[in-house]
């Protein structure tokens, strides 16, 4: 099964903007995922984090579901997915949102049936 990226975005600005400190800050981007060929999509997250940000907000936390880059880019956010998305080797969806939770936050994480 291969899987794409149908959507990648942020609510924070329009891409291909840029926050106002792409060196000190904390992006919270959203994406929709599916199989190839197919309409249907779940929806993943993950913060996009700079050393300042953490530097001056400094607390305890999980890694999980965030990226960290020296500086807010979207060519590296994208180049970053897209290794992520290539190294998913699945059988079925459900196989691929499992290796895709290693990296990022799934809307159905933690559902039971």
């Amino acid at each position: 099964m291969q899987i794409e990226v149908k959507n990648l975005f942020t609510t924070q600005f329009d891409k291909p903007g840029l926050p106002d400190n792409p060196k000190n800050c904390c992006v919270l981007v959203t994406m929709d995922i599916g199989e190839c060929g197919s309409p249907a999509a779940s929806i993943f997250h993950f913060q996009v984090v700079t050393p300042a940000f953490l530097a001056h907000r400094a607390e305890v936390r999980w890694g999980r579901g965030t990226l960290f880059v020296p500086e807010f880019s979207w060519a590296e956010v994208d180049r970053m997915v897209s290794r992520v998305i290539a190294s998913v080797n699945a059988n079925t969806w459900e196989e691929a949102a499992n290796q895709l939770c290693k990296y990022f936050e799934w809307e159905y994480d933690g559902y039971t049936s």
